[in-house]
């Protein structure tokens, strides 16, 4: 799921060589978080690794929204009216823009982009859910 939501915004990126690009999540993995694997893919690539910001404490998406517009913050880079595009995947847009727009208020234009990540995890979870209803089903 990340190396598509990162390739789709390097390709958006790459046409808006000005902004600053807030890579976000934490999660409970304890080698690299979220922001870390998509820094490493993003690294690959030509884009100038200072626009790139880390932020790396988010667990879930209202502190994507809320951890990511500290670390404008502080970087004095939340200037009014902020324009950001949210990139992620297309299941959780809806999600995505209602809290960045609670955290970053009508102020700021969110636009939000979702990146379809679910492809045959559909499929994959019915055969699952049949398997284990047919082995816990009692004969």
């Amino acid at each position: 799921m990340i190396d598509k939501r990162t390739k789709s915004a390097i390709s958006i990126v790459k046409k808006f060589t000005q902004i600053p690009v807030v890579l976000s999540g934490g999660e409970f993995n304890l080698i690299k978080t979220e922001a870390q694997q998509m820094y490493d893919i993003f690294k690959r690539t030509n884009i100038d690794k200072k626009r790139l910001i880390l932020e790396l404490v988010s667990m879930e998406t209202i502190g994507n929204a809320l951890f990511s517009k500290l670390q404008l913050k502080r970087l004095r880079l939340l200037k009014t009216p902020v324009k950001l595009l949210i990139i992620t995947s297309k299941f959780h847009t809806h999600r995505s823009l209602d809290y960045f727009n609670y955290v970053f208020w009508r102020l700021h234009k969110i636009a939000i982009h979702g990146v379809e990540t679910i492809t045959n995890s559909k499929t994959k979870l019915k055969n699952h859910n049949m398997n284990f209803l047919m082995n816990t089903m009692p004969t």
